[in-house]
């Protein structure tokens, strides 16, 4: 049992790395800012602004994977980028920092799509088979 434990850690601890990795990643590939962080999930990646060590209100950029559905009539979704709206604002005021922000993250990420495209495939299946890793030791554990 304390086998299956300490694998079940490593592999959070991998997911866990696996945010940290895509963000220097992304990176290479655009500008972002200091305090960014991601989080990326099986199907979308969070993009967002700490401050303070908090998650910046109104500063989250959803990118959703490509989507395939339906048998014999097949229908696909394009890889998609949403950012919400803030609305009017102004840079030059306080309260306009994350929507300024988030406005300068979404279009270097739309300015280089291709290449974040390719970032967000590679992440979010790696983020998926350490799923479906977890889900089986998961599944041995309750056993157990």
């Amino acid at each position: 049992m304390k086998n299956l434990l300490a694998k079940r850690l490593e592999l959070v601890n991998q997911s866990d790395n696996l945010n940290k990795q895509f963000l220097v990643e992304l990176r290479e590939v655009i500008s972002l800012n200091e305090f960014s962080y991601t989080t990326v999930n099986e199907t979308q990646i969070e993009l967002g602004v700490l401050e303070n060590g908090l998650r910046l209100f109104a500063s989250e950029i959803m990118i959703y994977l490509k989507e395939t559905w339906g048998s014999g009539n097949v229908q696909t979704k394009e890889m998609e980028i949403n950012f919400g709206s803030s609305g009017s604002f102004s840079p030059m005021k306080k309260d306009g920092k994350a929507s300024t922000l988030r406005t300068l993250h979404a279009s270097r990420i739309i300015k280089n799509w291709a290449k974040v495209e390719a970032r967000v495939k590679k992440y979010t299946k790696l983020k998926t088979l350490l799923n479906d890793k977890l889900r089986e030791l998961n599944t041995q554990i309750n056993l157990k």
